[in-house]
């Protein structure tokens, strides 16, 4: 293991460009996945992620500050990287590299530590063509230029992931006081889904790991987008669930109950810096209780006010809808992301 001790900063390997050879790279539109993982990992500055691994890094992480902070989250990695996730040491630090959890053969590299040029050019460099190209993810506007005029990296528009739409912060004790006229489609919504009787608890996996499975596949069934199977729809919650009962990562969540039937939960994970904020993973709700997916961000607000968590990042969306509803919530801040085609792969 690459990364035994973490002290102030990640212990990087030295990048060599020299083992990059030829036979390497000889990797065509249709390889599949598992020899191109083969020719990834023969590379001696990659390292797939185990959860050896994952420690050192999330330490690493929680020491970072950045105004996207999924992208300083070994919880959100672990997520979207559910398919194969690695680590690309360069010669001033790393980057991360998965499969798209959603395109077959279609590669995601995301720079967790900020901009770094250097680190893109040397994967251009070494990293076998994959079968459905790459793409650098969760891009901040500001570092579009650079990239463009040193890299050549182009901007693709970005039709699945969830910063199609921005990303919102929204004020936890704001929310949790629904006051004003700004929050009465919210209050609403709330007050409709107490009159069902909603309690709410600590999510824990080993207790309601099962259930929250059952109401995600009925959830699932419900779903009337012809163009996602069932599948589709439910294995990004599921493996969230199974993330859910990794102690390491430290998710918390609730489970909503309605007289004594689970009916929903939300996960969440608490950053670490001294701005404290939650990125709120997901969650499901039934959709035959009316209001209740309003009154799961309200109790989540709730309890993070309690416990002093001044912000929830929601995240960014994959569609419209989503993220009207998001919006309901008065963002204090929104950003927006954007994906850039590493094309000379």
């Amino acid at each position: 293991m690459m990364l035994p001790n973490m002290n102030n900063s990640l212990r990087k390997r030295p990048y060599t460009a020299v083992v990059c050879s030829e036979s390497m790279l000889e990797v065509g539109p249709d390889t599949d996945r598992e020899s191109w993982e083969m020719q990834f990992e023969s590379l001696p500055n990659v390292e797939r992620v185990t959860p050896e691994l994952c420690q050192p890094i999330r330490k690493y992480l929680s020491s970072l500050s950045s105004v996207d902070t999924y992208s300083i989250s070994m919880a959100y990695y672990l997520f979207t990287g559910r398919k194969g996730l690695w680590v690309f040491y360069g010669d001033r630090g790393f980057g991360l590299v998965c499969w798209h959890p959603n395109v077959e053969g279609r590669i995601l590299v995301f720079l967790p530590g900020g901009l770094d040029t250097g680190i893109i050019h040397q994967i251009m460099d070494c990293m076998p063509p994959p079968p459905k190209g790459a793409q650098l993810s969760r891009v901040l506007p500001e570092w579009s230029d650079a990239l463009r005029r040193e890299c050549g990296l182009r901007p693709c528009k970005e039709e699945i992931l969830d910063w199609i739409f921005p990303c919102h912060l929204i004020d936890v004790k704001e929310v949790a006081g629904l006051q004003g006229g700004q929050f009465s489609s919210v209050r609403l919504w709330v007050n409709r889904a107490k009159r069902y009787g909603v309690q709410y608890m600590p999510f824990s996996s080993k207790l309601h790991g099962s259930s929250c499975a059952d109401v995600t596949l009925s959830w699932a069934k419900n779903r009337n987008d012809s163009s996602l199977n069932l599948e589709d729809y439910c294995s990004p919650h599921l493996y969230l669930l199974k993330l859910s009962g990794t102690q390491e990562l430290s998710l918390e969540g609730l489970a909503y109950h309605i007289e004594g039937h689970l009916k929903g939960y939300a996960i969440w994970e608490k950053s670490a810096g001294k701005i404290k904020i939650a990125n709120c993973f997901g969650g499901v709700v039934d959709p035959g209780i009316k209001g209740l997916m309003d009154f799961s961000v309200y109790a989540l607000c709730q309890t993070l006010a309690r416990q002093g968590v001044d912000f929830v990042n929601l995240g960014g969306s994959e569609t419209h809808g989503l993220d009207q509803f998001k919006r309901k919530f008065q963002p204090s801040t929104s950003y927006q992301l954007c994906s850039m085609e590493i094309s000379s792969i």
